[in-house]
């Protein structure tokens, strides 16, 4: 069968039908959904690559959920797909497609975008919630760590934000933590992000001060800012 001519709708349920077939164990065939692929990637054909992004969103997630590191960062599920897929729009050229030995090394590749997008995200939470929380969890009559300190790597930022998770079990907690002093969200466009979370600016200010609070007392946490 000459797929090239193909309806889009065609090829989009001919890709959904042998990806149920994968999933139950059972003969497939990979040539729609490399068909799709190939439309998106050489032609830069929009609906194609829509139904690329709708096909495999749960699959993007699952390799995110997967993925050990992710669940410390508070982003929403539509950045990790919208981040994946744009890295992988962007460096899955033509010519990597032609390489592919076949639907699962495209794949493979996709599953690298997602890990890449992850520690993109890691390393920027590591270098910028250092700079944003050490003032907060100082006493007001304690010196402030100065910048010298900061830059010269007295603070570790990777286990400054461990100590962090050790110290806030509450995933709601982190998340504001996170979200407030990462991202530089104030607690009404918190509230206004993840609504069913965190009810009112309130809510997301008390969470927010309590966190800070404990952070303060902890000793381990201390140790970073002496």
């Amino acid at each position: 069968m000459d797929l090239s001519r193909m309806p889009v709708t065609s090829l989009i349920h001919g890709c959904r039908e042998e990806t149920g077939k994968y999933r139950r164990n059972e003969p497939f065939s990979e040539a729609y959904c490399l068909e799709l692929f190939r439309r998106a990637v050489r032609d830069r054909d929009e609906a194609c690559w829509v139904a690329i992004v709708d096909q495999y969103r749960g699959s993007v997630l699952a390799w995110v959920r997967r993925h050990s590191t992710a669940g410390a960062i508070g982003v929403d599920e539509d950045e990790w797909v919208n981040d994946t897929f744009a890295r992988f729009w962007k460096a899955f050229t033509p010519e990597r497609l032609d390489q592919s030995l076949g639907l699962a090394t495209v794949l493979k590749y996709l599953q690298m975008c997602v890990h890449s997008v992850v520690m993109d995200r890691w390393r920027q939470s590591q270098n910028t919630l250092m700079m944003e929380t050490s003032d907060q969890f100082l006493d007001e009559d304690e010196a402030e760590p100065s910048v010298d300190s900061l830059a010269e790597g007295k603070l570790a930022a990777a286990e400054l934000w461990q100590a962090i998770r050790e110290e806030l079990a509450d995933a709601a907690e982190r998340k504001v933590v996170y979200l407030s002093f990462v991202l530089g969200l104030k607690p009404g466009q918190v509230h206004e992000r993840y609504p069913s979370e965190y009810p009112s600016p309130s809510e997301v200010y008390r969470i927010k001060r309590n966190a800070l609070d404990r952070l303060r007392r902890s000793p381990k946490i201390r140790e970073f800012l002496e």
